[in-house]
C-alpha cells in the first residue's frame, strides 16, 4: 500500500490547461509548451517560538514555514534527427497509470516522472529515429542564471533566493541493456543532449535517452555496515526445519537483496548474511516459499529501462544456486510485484506485467524444484483490456489459487483462478471473490485443503481495512460479502500477510494512524470454517512507531512474524512468535555481523564461459593480500564472503588472473621472503568457497634474487604462461615468463628470458591464440621514446622471435599496453602521447604468425582529454577495448569501444560503460565471458553512504 501511497503523492494531476505534480521540496507545473519547476523549502520556527508551545500545552508547535523560489521555466524540447523535426509543436499529452505524464510526439515519447530527488524527463523511440545524422535534443532554459557544468550535470541558480536547479546528464539505453553516456551541455540559452548516429545505428529497439545512473554491482559480498541500514519489504518461508528470510538491502542510489536463515527457535543461523543478487540495477519486491527442503527466491530487477522478474534457489543449508538469478520471462515490458508459492515439489511464480502505461496483466511461470523456469514463456493467468495487479499465490498441495486485483468491472475487485500442478488454468479468467468495490493487495495461504485470502479494502468512508475469505479447493467463495479482519473508521489497516498453521490461518497487517505517520503491527487468528476471526481484538506484535510490511509463516508451534522498522534514515527488522492459542512473544529480532569498512584495489578479472573470477588486493589491519569472488553470468556473487587466494603477514601485491575455459589461475607479487617475487595459484570454477583455492600457500613461480613485480598470466586452454618484469641491473627491469601446467607444476623453474636488451622494460602483458602466446611490453628506445614490442611463445616455452616485434615505434611515448586473441591473431591497445598534448588510446593487430596488421595503429579514442590504462577482450564476435577517461568531469569514467577482427573501430572515441562513478580509479580490468557480454571491473569510494570504504566494483555491457 505504500506504493500506491507514493504513487498517488507523485502523480500528476490535470487542470484546465496542463498537469500539475510535484513534492514537499518542488511544484511543477505542465503543459505542452513546456514545464514550470518551483523549489519549495521550509524554515523551521525559531527557538522563541518553540518554547512559547511547550509539549504538555496540549498544543501543536507551530509548522515549518514554508518558502518558495523563482520559477524555472524549461520550454517545449525540440527533438531532431539531422534536418528532421522527430517532436510536435503541441503533442498529446496523457497520464498512465503509474501516474507518471507522457506526451506523445508521434514516433517519439517525452516522460515526466516526479520522485524525491526532482522531475526526470526522458524520452522514449520504439523504433530507429527518421533522419539521418545524429539524435540532437534542445530543452529551452528561462528564469536561473547557468553556473556551470559538473559530473552531475547542468548548474542553475538564482542569485537573489540562492535555489538552485540541476539537470543531469543522459544515458542512451536500448532494448539490450546497452548504456551510452549523454553528457548534457548548456548554449544560448539551451540544454542539448547528443546521441551519435553511430550510436543509433548499432542500438536494439525500443530506446530510450533517460537521466539515469549507470548501472553497477559490488564484487565482494561482504556486509559493511551501510548494507545493515536500511533493511525493508521482509518476506520469509519455512521448511519444516528453518526459516529463510529475505529482504531489500539499500545503499545510496540501488538496492540488493539479502537473506538469512533462522532456526524455529529465532537463532540467526547465517550471522554474516547471504547475498542472494547484488548484481546489477536495483531490486525490488522479494518474496520467498519453501517446498520442504530448499526456498525459491524471486524478485523484481531494474533490466535496462524496465523492471524483470528474476529468482534462484537457496538451498536448506544456505547456498544460492545461481547467484544475481534467473530472469522467469524474457518479455521486454515493465514486470514488478512477484509472488511464489511451492506445491512441496515444485513452485508457480505470479507477476504483474505493464501492456501498456494504462493497463497491467498477471502472468505466471513454473519452476523446477532447482529454480529453473519449466516453461519457454510467461502464462498469461489475467490479460484483458484493464488493469489486473498485485498477484498473490497459494498451494494446497493439489492445485495453486492466484489472487489479483482485477478492474474489469470498472472498480477494482479481487478475483482468482485455481492452477494446476501442470499449469493449467481451470477458472478461465477467474471468478470473483468479494461483491464490493476498491479492493487491492490480496494475499493467499492454503491449510492444506483450501485457502484464505485477505486483501486491503476501502469500501468504508475512504480509509482502508482488511478484508478477507475462505475459498475450498472446488473455488466455492465461502465469505461472499467478505470477512471483516480489521476495521477501524479512524485509522488505515493495509499490508495484509497471511499463513495457515495446521487447519487455522493467521492475518498480520500495518495499522497506520494517519494523525500522527505512525505505524503498528497488529494480527489475528482465522477459524478454518467461516465463523470469523478468532480474536475478540486484534494482536498486538509491535508497538507504535514505524513499524510496517509485516511477514507471516508458519512453523512447528505457531506463527513467525517479522516486519521492517524504521526510526529516522534507518530500517531494521524485527520479529514476534505468535503460539497456536494466540499466546504472543516478542522475537529477538535479525542482527548480522558487518566489517567496518573494506579497502579494495588492483582489480582483475577473467571468464571461463560459465563465470567470472574477479581479484584485487584487499589492505588489511597489517598488509595487503589477495582475495577473489567468483561472479555469474547474470551478475550474482558466487563467493559471498569472498576467496582468501594469498593471506599471510606479508604483503602481496598487483594480482592478474586467467583461465584455461574450466578453472582458473591467480598470479601476484609476494614479499613474503624480504623480496618480491612471482606466486601463484589455482581457482577452481566451480565448487564450494571452503575449497575453491587449491594452493592455500601459493605455488612459488620465480623466487629469483632479484626483485620482480607486475605479473600477468594467460592460457592456451590447457595450460598458462605467466610473465613479469624483473631486476636486470643497470636500473632496468627484463622481461621473463614461466609455463604452469594445469597441475600446477611450473615447467620453467629458471625462467624463460624474452626481453633483456639493456633498456628499461614495463608493463608486461601476455594472451595465447591457443597455438602460441604473445607477450607485449612497454620499452624505453633512447631514440623514440617509450615502444610497444612482443614476442610469440610456443606451448613448449620456445621463443619464436629472433628479435621482439614492434608492435609500435611512433617517436611518442607508448606505454600501459594490454593484449587478447580472437583464437587465431591479436590486438593490443595501449596509452599513446602522439598528440603531444594529451594521452590517447591507440590499438594494433599482429597476425598469428607475428605481422603488425596496422602499422600505424588504430586510433581508438582520440578526444583532447586524458584516456589511460587501456584493456581488451575478445567477446566471442569483435575485441572489446575499454579505458579509464578524464572526458566530462574531475574523476575517471570508463569508456569502451569495439574493434573488429578486421580493424575497423566500431564507435570511435568510445561510449560510457562507467559513469558518474566519483572517485573512480584510473585502473581497470576488462574480460568477457563471449555472447558479446563483457565485464569492467574498477575500485572507487563508497561515497553512498560514505563508510571510508573503497570498494571492487563491476559493470556489464554488451553490443
Amino acid at each position: 500500500m505504500d506504493a500506491v501511497i507514493r504513487q498517488v503523492h507523485f502523480a500528476y494531476r490535470p487542470e484546465e490547461d496542463g498537469w500539475r505534480g510535484g513534492h514537499s521540496t518542488y511544484e511543477v507545473k505542465a503543459t505542452p509548451q513546456g514545464l514550470t519547476l518551483t523549489p519549495v523549502r521550509y524554515k523551521n520556527p525559531e527557538p522563541e517560538a518553540l518554547e512559547a508551545h511547550p509539549t504538555l500545552s496540549g498544543e501543536l508547535p507551530p509548522a515549518p514555514e514554508a518558502e518558495t523560489g523563482a520559477p524555472l521555466f524549461l520550454g517545449p524540447a525540440r527533438v531532431k534527427r539531422g534536418e528532421v523535426l522527430l517532436s510536435v509543436a503541441t503533442p498529446r499529452g496523457e497520464v498512465a497509470s503509474d501516474g507518471h505524464l507522457s506526451f506523445v510526439h508521434g514516433a517519439v515519447v517525452e516522460h515526466l516522472r516526479n520522485s524525491e530527488q526532482g522531475v526526470e524527463q526522458s524520452w522514449s523511440f520504439e523504433g530507429r529515429p527518421g533522419g539521418g545524422g545524429d539524435l540532437r535534443v534542445h530543452v529551452p532554459v528561462k528564469g536561473y542564471v547557468h553556473t556551470g557544468t559538473s559530473e552531475q550535470g547542468v548548474h542553475f541558480e538564482d542569485a537573489r533566493t540562492g535555489f538552485r536547479f540541476r539537470y543531469s546528464h543522459g544515458t542512451w539505453v536500448d532494448a539490450n541493456g546497452r548504456r551510452t553516456a549523454v553528457p548534457a551541455e548548456y548554449s544560448d540559452g539551451h540544454i542539448q543532449l547528443r546521441v551519435p548516429e553511430e550510436v543509433l545505428a548499432s542500438s536494439a529497439y525500443p530506446a530510450v535517452l533517460d537521466p539515469v545512473v549507470t548501472q553497477e554491482m559490488i564484487i565482494d559480498g561482504r556486509l559493511v555496515a551501510a548494507d545493515a541500514v536500511v533493511r525493508t519489504h521482509p518476506a520469509m518461508a519455512f521448511n519444516g526445519k528453518s526459516y529463510l528470510l529475505v529482504w531489500r538491502g539499500t545503499r545510496g542510489n540501488w538496492s540488493d537483496i539479502y537473506a538469512t536463515r533462522v532456526s524455529d527457535t529465532g537463532t540467526v543461523l547465517d550471522p554474516s548474511g547471504i547475498v542472494v543478487s547484488n548484481g546489477p540495477g536495483s531490486k525490488a519486491d522479494p518474496a520467498v516459499a519453501s517446498n520442504g527442503t530448499d526456498f525459491q527466491v524471486v524478485w523484481s530487477q531494474l533490466h535496462g529501462e524496465h523492471w524483470a522478474i528474476r529468482g534462484t534457489r537457496v538451498t536448506g543449508s544456505g547456498e544460492v544456486s545461481d547467484p544475481g538469478g534467473i530472469r522467469m520471462s524474457s518479455s521486454a515490458k515493465t514486470e514488478s510485484l512477484p509472488k511464489v508459492a511451492s506445491n512441496g515439489m515444485d513452485y508457480l511464480v505470479v507477476w504483474q506485467r505493464y501492456k501498456t502505461s494504462l493497463d497491467a496483466d498477471v502472468y505466471a511461470q513454473r519452476v523446477s524444484s532447482t529454480g529453473q523456469p519449466m516453461a519457454p514463456g510467461a502464462l498469461a493467468l489475467a490479460s484483458g483490456d484493464y488493469v489486473e495487479s498485485a498477484p498473490s499465490v497459494a498451494s494446497n498441495g493439489s492445485v495453486y489459487l492466484v489472487a489479483w486485483s482485477d478492474e474489469r468491472s470498472g472498480v477494482a475487485r479481487i478475483y482468482a483462478t485455481r492452477i494446476s500442478n501442470d499449469g493449467e488454468p481451470r477458472d478461465g479468467t477467474g471468478f470473483l471473490l468479494s461483491i464490493d468495490s476498491f479492493q487491492f493487495a490480496p494475499a493467499v495461504a492454503s491449510n492444506g485443503v483450501d485457502f484464505f485470502v485477505a486483501w486491503t479494502d476501502y469500501r468504508n468512508s475512504g480509509t482502508s481495512d482488511v478484508y478477507g475469505t475462505h475459498v475450498t479447493d472446488a473455488a466455492v467463495v465461502v465469505d461472499g460479502a467478505g470477512l471483516v479482519i480489521a476495521s477501524n473508521s479512524a485509522r488505515n489497516e493495509l499490508h495484509a500477510a497471511v499463513a495457515a498453521h495446521g487447519a487455522s490461518y493467521f492475518v498480520a497487517w500495518t495499522l497506520w494512524d494517519t494523525s500522527n505517520s505512525t505505524f503498528q503491527v497488529l494480527g489475528s487468528r482465522i477459524w478454518p470454517t467461516p465463523t470469523g476471526v478468532m480474536e475478540p481484538a486484534s494482536l498486538v506484535l509491535s508497538p507504535v512507531g514505524g513499524n510496517r510490511r509485516p511477514t507471516v509463516a508458519a512453523g512447528a508451534a505457531g506463527w513467525f512474524v517479522a516486519w521492517e522498522s524504521v526510526s529516522g534514515s534507518t530500517s531494521d527488522l524485527q520479529s514476534a512468535w505468535v503460539g497456536a492459542s494466540g499466546n504472543v512473544t516478542a522475537g529477538r529480532g535479525f542482527p548480522v555481523t558487518t566489517v567496518s569498512s573494506l579497502y579494495q584495489t588492483e582489480p582483475a578479472v577473467a571468464s571461463n564461459g560459465s563465470n567470472y573470477l574477479v581479484v584485487w588486493t584487499e589492505t588489511g589491519s597489517s598488509s595487503m593480500q589477495i582475495y577473489g569472488a567468483r561472479v555469474s553470468l547474470q551478475g550474482g556473487t558466487i563467493d559471498m564472503t569472498g576467496l582468501q587466494i594469498a593471506s599471510a603477514i606479508r604483503e602481496r601485491r598487483s594480482p592478474a588472473v586467467a583461465s584455461n575455459g574450466t578453472d582458473y589461475f591467480v598470479t601476484w607479487m609476494d614479499y613474503r621472503d624480504i623480496n618480491w617475487d612471482i606466486y601463484g595459484a589455482r581457482v577452481l570454477g566451480t565448487g564450494s568457497n571452503s575449497s575453491a583455492v587449491l594452493e592455500p600457500s601459493g605455488i612459488p613461480i620465480s623466487t629469483h634474487a632479484a626483485f620482480q613485480n607486475v605479473p600477468a598470466v594467460a592460457s592456451n586452454g590447457t595450460d598458462y604462461f605467466v610473465v613479469w618484469r624483473q631486476d636486470g641491473g643497470d636500473n632496468r627491469g627484463d622481461i621473463h615468463g614461466a609455463r604452469v601446467s594445469s597441475a600446477g607444476v611450473v615447467q620453467d623453474p629458471s625462467g624463460i628470458a624474452l626481453a633483456t636488451q639493456t633498456v628499461e622494460h614495463y608493463t608486461p602483458r601476455v594472451a595465447s591464440n591457443g597455438s602460441s602466446y604473445l607477450a607485449v611490453w612497454a620499452e624505453e628506445q633512447r631514440a623514440t621514446g617509450w615502444d610497444i614490442l612482443g614476442v610469440r611463445v610456443s606451448p613448449e616455452g620456445v621463443v619464436l622471435d629472433a628479435s621482439a616485434i614492434p608492435i609500435s615505434d611512433h617517436p611518442s611515448v607508448q606505454f600501459e599496453p594490454d593484449v587478447a586473441s580472437d583464437g587465431t591473431d591479436y590486438f593490443i591497445a595501449w596509452t599513446d602521447h602522439r598528440s603531444g598534448t594529451n594521452h590517447d588510446t591507440y590499438g594494433a593487430r599482429v597476425s598469428g604468425e607475428g605481422i603488425v596488421l596496422d602499422t600505424a595503429g588504430l586510433a581508438l579514442c582520440t578526444d583532447p582529454v586524458q584516456q589511460y590504462s587501456p584493456k581488451v577482450a575478445f567477446d566471442g564476435a569483435n575485441y572489446v577495448a575499454a579505458w579509464a577517461d578524464y572526458r566530462w568531469d574531475t574523476y575517471w569514467d570508463v569508456l569502451a569501444t569495439q574493434v573488429t577482427s578486421a580493424g575497423t573501430v566500431v564507435t570511435p572515441d568510445g561510449f560510457s560503460v562507467v559513469y558518474n562513478a566519483r572517485e573512480t580509479e584510473p585502473f581497470i580490468s576488462l574480460a568477457s565471458a563471449g555472447n558479446q557480454q563483457s565485464l569492467v571491473v574498477f575500485s572507487r569510494h563508497d561515497t553512498e553512504p560514505n563508510q571510508g570504504s573503497r570498494r571492487v566494483r563491476g559493470s556489464f555491457f554488451s553490443f
